[in-house]
């Protein structure tokens, strides 16, 4: 029952990695595009100040910018999650609810993987995998008890 839910955990990572590479790399070059296409009063209030008139602000405005700290924390969730380090079980559930935030500023594929990973951690078997992981790791109340 626990491998199944690892095996989940591991599709989930998988996710979160690619998203947040594309959030990273693709997103980093949107909003320089849009900051380098500045070159007006006008425009360079419409990039500070986003564009209200493009879906979502997407296309426009330093609103893209705000996706790459979230890349950094989706490749460092996935990547843990991959390599079961400790964190990996209580990060997964706050990156998945920062993914559907990211809709907010344009970021539709995080919000896709943010829905899929709350389906995810839903799972009976994901969340028996999470205990079985989490009681497994060392604390560090248990390094002061052998000294």
């Amino acid at each position: 029952m626990a491998r199944a839910g690892l095996v989940k955990v591991d599709g989930l990572a998988t996710l979160q990695i690619v998203s947040g590479l594309f959030n990273l790399f693709v997103m980093s070059w949107v909003t320089t595009i849009a900051v380098a296409g500045a070159s007006s009063v006008v425009g360079l209030l419409v990039t500070v100040c986003g564009c209200p008139m493009s879906p979502l602000g997407v296309l426009c405005g330093l609103w893209p910018m705000t996706l790459v700290p979230l890349g950094v924390l989706e490749v460092t969730t996935g990547v843990l999650s991959v390599l079961r380090k400790p964190g990996w079980a209580w990060l997964a559930p706050l990156t998945a609810l920062a993914e559907l935030g990211s809709l907010a500023f344009g970021g539709l594929g995080s919000f896709v993987v943010g829905l899929v990973a709350l389906h995810v951690l839903h799972d009976a078997a994901v969340q028996n995998a999470m205990e079985d992981d989490a009681t497994s790791q060392p604390r560090l109340s248990d390094a002061y008890r052998d000294s």
